[in-house]
């Protein structure tokens, strides 16, 4: 007959618990490079943009979509690294992004770069 309580492992579960916390990685830690990359351009993408062409903000990046003001309409985007993808209803914009100062540049290749600037109301 076996037993599950051997002498020679006395490791109480307590212990196994806190080992199992101090090993278990941090949120940081569990995010791969490249995603890294993604949550540090987010964070600078999160806001309201204008082109400078109105009064008015053009458009709001929030978490998990982007609002058009004047279309009063949201749309999905993901993040790659410097890439976004833009899941309107008829067809997905795929593009490269890019800050410089309080500039965004959306780069795509059937496009011209565009410049939005971030909108201080």
């Amino acid at each position: 007959m076996l037993s599950c309580n051997s002498e020679e492992d006395s490791t109480s579960d307590a212990e196994i618990q806190n080992q199992v916390k101090k090993d278990k990685p941090t949120l940081k830690e569990e995010v791969e490079p490249n995603n890294m990359a993604s949550l540090h351009l987010k964070e600078k993408l999160l806001g309201l943009w204008t082109d400078n062409n109105s009064e008015n903000a053009v458009f709001e990046v929030k978490e998990d979509s982007i609002y058009y003001t004047e279309q009063l309409k949201s749309y999905k985007y993901n993040l790659i690294k410097d890439s976004i993808d833009i899941v309107y209803d008829d067809f997905t914009f795929e593009g490269q992004i890019q800050f410089k100062s309080d500039t965004l540049i959306m780069r795509a290749d059937e496009y011209e770069p565009q410049k939005f600037w971030r909108f201080i109301h």
